[in-house]
């Protein structure tokens, strides 16, 4: 039995939900088949709980005996276990969505008070301070990305630069905006009396954002210069060359017009230019460039990181500059740049450029 609010007493099952004065009774309708969901046409609504479908569940009666049906993809569960369809016993905990209700039989006196909305668990917020930490967090994601941007491109000639940049583009906006909804939380208006703690959690997301951004920032950006700087040779350092110096010989004017020692490499940069009037020359780097001192230390060109075109068509002028792994000793002060074979000239199988001057490091 169950008594209404003005004293009457009816027969029937029902369900609770919360606890002490803030329990609210919903009794069962008299008939098979009870729906619960959002849906306003529900017999049980529960519009404000967003985890709650439409067409949740529905509660089934047959034969004296009710039993709770799953209709939803977020799921139904008895007593914590995710269910299809369940027998319901006295005092079992349903739980739908974040709102958790439990079944009573009939057997079970209590009183009925005011019909009142259900109950229900509210989602969480996220204060100010969480929601700038978020804002700032994306913000040195684009930073990271747009650094990433940056030195990719930069590796890139000619048409294939302009396909990475605007895939880049595309991915950085495909990931901006995936982060950005994974990070969205619905925000409550806060109330009057949160103003002080509003202030205290904006100060503290407002300094943590700006150390984020700028230490992390910073760490990140040269981060990702330290690695591209290294993966494609093109890192900056101190130009140690005391003059530029020429060699003619086999049809060719070979400058070499920098010497740059950066963190992990030698960078010379090499004007060519082919004074014949018919004839390709062909100048290749792998195991055919090297850079050396006197007291016999040699470098091997890197192919891969140098920017160098090897063949010189005639009466052409070209720059590049050839990358070395690793230094001279800093005691050399002469230096020399030799390549073992030339291809398209038969006046010289080699040529050198001696007499290279180098400051001390």
């Amino acid at each position: 039995m169950r008594v209404t609010s003005d004293g009457a007493r009816v027969a029937g099952d029902y369900l609770t939900s919360g606890v002490g004065s803030s329990q609210w009774r919903w009794p069962l309708p008299d008939r098979d088949i009870v729906t619960i969901g959002r849906d306003p046409g529900s017999d049980l609504c529960l519009q404000l709980d967003d985890r709650v479908s439409r067409r949740h569940a529905e509660l089934q009666r047959s034969g004296g005996q009710w039993s709770i049906a799953d209709r939803s993809t977020n799921g139904t569960y008895v007593n914590d276990l995710r269910v299809s369809r369940e027998p319901l016993n006295d005092g079992d905990r349903i739980r739908v969505g974040s709102t958790e209700l439990t079944f009573h039989t009939a057997a079970v006196q209590t009183v009925i008070g005011p019909a009142v909305p259900p109950r229900q668990a509210a989602p969480r917020r996220r204060g100010l301070g969480g929601k700038m930490l978020v804002a700032g967090g994306l913000e040195l994601l684009h930073l990271v990305l747009n650094s990433v941007l940056t030195f990719v491109t930069d590796l890139a000639d000619g048409p294939i630069r302009w396909v990475v940049s605007q895939t880049a583009v595309v991915v950085i906006a495909m990931l901006m905006t995936g982060a950005g909804a994974i990070a969205e939380r619905e925000t409550a208006p806060s109330d009057g009396g949160a103003t002080a703690r509003r202030g205290r959690s904006a100060l503290a997301g407002s300094l943590v954002i700006l150390l984020v951004l700028g230490v992390g920032g910073f760490a990140a950006t040269q981060g990702v210069r330290y690695v591209v700087g290294y993966t494609s040779g093109k890192e900056t350092g101190t130009d140690r060359l005391v003059t530029p110096v020429t060699k003619n010989a086999a049809g060719l004017a070979l400058t070499v017009a920098k010497v740059e020692y950066t963190r992990h490499f030698t960078r010379v940069e090499l004007t060519v230019r082919n004074n014949t009037s018919s004839t390709s020359i062909t100048l290749p780097l792998f195991e055919n460039c090297v850079f050396s001192a006197a007291d016999g230390t040699t470098l091997q060109a890197d192919d891969f990181r140098s920017q160098w075109s090897q063949t010189i068509p005639p009466g052409a002028f070209q720059r590049g500059t050839i990358t070395f792994p690793g230094h001279l000793p800093t005691t050399a002060k002469r230096a020399s740049l030799s390549f073992s074979h030339i291809f398209g000239t038969f006046n010289a199988n080699a040529i050198s450029v001696t007499g290279i001057r180098l400051r001390s490091g």
